[in-house]
């Protein structure tokens, strides 16, 4: 449950880039319609502007899940 509570800041931004009402820390491409290689783009721009953070080539490629994305966020101190 701690992470859900941490990652509430990233999972408004996925609510708002994706238009979705719901986000779980499971949600990946698979089963987020509109997270494909345009979405991801926005995603990306979306957490840029939201916690003022770059990623590496690396880090957006693991980038599979919500979950990840979380994980990313708390190792550079952004969430």
């Amino acid at each position: 449950m701690e992470n859900l509570t941490v990652a509430e800041p990233l999972l408004r931004v996925f609510q708002q880039t994706f238009n979705v009402p719901v986000v779980t820390l499971n949600d990946s491409p698979a089963t987020l319609a509109d997270w494909d290689s345009i979405g991801h783009l926005a995603l990306l721009d979306a957490m840029r502007a939201s916690f003022s953070v770059e990623f590496t080539s690396e880090e957006i490629n693991a980038m599979e899940t919500v979950g990840a994305i979380v994980n990313i966020l708390k190792r550079k101190h952004c969430l």
